[in-house]
């Protein structure tokens, strides 16, 4: 889809690249709201691997390794990629498949426009604590314990839903 105006304040919008526009008055706009895709690393005690953003929206919380989807990505191309970008890990650092968890809908704001997005979780266990690093928009990354965990903690609510979800898939596992 291309985007001639923008739909905040109706000025000429301008290409950027991909489905990236921006507008005279610098709005920054998405042609299509991509799916977002996440991984939950676990360790051997059953905590989940959450890292703190450094970038908004929901700077200084806490969310699982996961961003946008590429055109030409599928959502576990997209949750491994984000989760190399974020924490340098890959498949070959899983001591489980990669696994689906659940979805949810996420109301994504970023410079001043919320958008629905869905956002899909995967986990998976991790054999190779050594190689975890924050990156990219994480400023740290620290394992947790989902039986107790404060949910006000998360950068994005919708999270929740897929979080507890892990929680019943390890009390079963």
């Amino acid at each position: 889809m291309e985007v001639n105006f923008c739909r905040r304040c109706g000025t000429h919008a301008q290409h950027i690249s991909d489905n990236h526009y921006t507008c005279e008055q610098k709005h920054a706009l998405f042609a299509d709201a991509s799916p977002g895709a996440g991984v939950l690393l676990v360790n051997d005690k059953n905590e989940v691997l959450l890292g703190t953003r450094s970038i908004e929206p929901g700077k200084g919380k806490l969310t699982y390794p996961g961003g946008f989807s590429a055109g030409d990505e599928t959502l576990e191309q997209t949750a491994i990629r984000e989760l190399k970008e974020e924490t340098g890990v890959t498949p070959e650092h899983f001591a489980s498949p990669l696994s689906y968890v659940g979805s949810s809908i996420i109301d994504y704001t970023y410079d001043g426009e919320t958008r629905k997005v869905l956002g899909v979780g995967f986990w998976a266990r991790i054999a190779d604590l050594s190689v975890i690093k924050a990156g990219d928009d994480m400023q740290d990354v620290a394992f947790y314990a989902l039986d107790d965990f404060d949910y006000t903690l998360l950068a994005f609510d919708q999270e929740r839903p897929v979080l507890e979800a892990l929680a019943v898939i390890l009390k079963t596992a």
